[in-house]
């Protein structure tokens, strides 16, 4: 090279490897140390050792298997989808009780709307919207009639039979706490009772048995 006398160095080639977690290099010159070479590392077998481990944590996501799916928590009310209709008791007299009950948004609710009729003539429609809490793990519904809001907890049964909605909360002025009782009878259909609240004594209100309608 012009303007120096000295040698140029002949550069040797050089071959790197790992052994016992331990990056090395081969060459024809003394290994060069991390201040001459500074992309040269070393790794200690501890060193090592944490990097797969954490490479292997960094996998593990990707090859687990598939997580199981979460329990339906409607499956309780399942006897309470479909079409019902059958006679009914109150305090006032018989009448007649037609009951609709699907899923809806996705499964995420169940709607139910019923409507009892006497003679000609309607005493009673509602429409209540049974949904999950997911923080509470609670099933929760809320009644909706002539105006009013009402707020049920819901008790189900250890063997899914029996579903109880007792009134937590009423909007719409005063009243004496509702609980519905919805009894399962087979795949056939289902008994109700509506009990009012007096004092510390829940008392009969109106009661009856609904048939699932047939299938068209």
């Amino acid at each position: 090279m012009p303007g120096f006398s000295a040698e140029e160095p002949e550069l040797l080639p050089a071959r790197f490897f790992m052994t016992a977690g331990r990056i090395e290099v081969e060459s024809g010159a003394p290994e060069p140390t991390p201040l001459h070479h500074p992309y040269a590392t070393t790794m200690e077998p501890e060193g090592a050792r944490l990097m797969m481990i954490t490479l292997l944590a960094c996998l593990l996501p990707i090859t687990a298997g598939p997580r199981p799916l979460t329990a339906d928590p409607f499956q309780p009310l399942a006897f309470l989808v479909g079409s019902f209709s059958g006679p009914g008791q109150s305090q006032m007299g018989p009448y007649q009780e037609t009951f609709e009950g699907r899923r809806g948004v996705g499964g995420t609710i169940l709607e139910v709307r019923s409507t009892s009729k006497a003679g000609s003539m309607t005493v009673f429609q509602d429409l209540r919207v049974f949904s999950y809490d997911r923080v509470e793990k609670q099933l929760r519904c809320r009644q909706f009639a002539f105006g009013a809001v009402a707020t049920y907890d819901v008790e189900v049964s250890t063997g899914g039979q029996k579903v109880v909605l007792t009134e937590e909360h009423f909007e719409g002025g005063t009243r004496a706490p509702w609980r519905y009782t919805y009894t399962a009878i087979s795949k056939k259909g289902f008994s109700y009772a509506v009990h009012t609240k007096r004092g510390d004594v829940w008392r009969p209100y109106v009661s009856g048995t609904l048939k699932r309608a047939p299938q068209k």
